[in-house]
């Protein structure tokens, strides 16, 4: 069933058997099983550490097509994947698409996009980004009130 499937590509994934990962994913698809969230997310978490930016955005599409959503950790570890591989402009706009479907960013989505934009020499981009976080703490400090 999807949920031994999911294990199973987790598993794997842990286990640095990326390739393991990615056939367990294919015999899931040829025995029409529909992957849902947790499955696409163990996939593409199995993509990062293979550092399989390619193939993680294949998933995240199929994921996409199938109309299933992502959450924080998918969008996390899509954009380190792309970072850690070079391609910050694919990690920026995996960020653009996180936000505008309304999915929460964490600190650790801001860590890996600022470590894209380096690795990407490109501190303008992690200068605003620094000043984006910088204006929603200032935001949240002066909506609350201590009396």
């Amino acid at each position: 069933n999807i949920y031994t499937y999911s294990a199973l590509i987790t598993a794997c994934a842990n286990g640095r058997l990326w390739d393991e990962s990615l056939s367990v994913y294919k015999r899931m698809h040829d025995e029409n099983i529909k992957p849902d969230a947790i499955t696409y997310s163990a996939m593409i978490n199995a993509c990062e550490k293979a550092k399989q930016w390619e193939k993680a955005l294949e998933v995240f599409e199929d994921m996409m097509l199938a109309g299933v959503s992502g959450n924080t950790v998918t969008f996390n570890s899509l954009i380190g994947v792309c970072g850690k591989s070079g391609q910050w402009e694919k990690a920026h706009e995996l960020f653009g698409i996180m936000i505008a479907g309304a999915v929460s960013a964490d600190n650790t989505t801001y860590i890996l996009l600022a470590s894209a934009f380096e690795k990407g020499r490109q501190p303008d981009l992690a200068f605003n980004l620094f000043n984006q976080i910088f204006k929603s703490i200032k935001k949240v400090d002066e909506g609350v009130s201590c009396c």
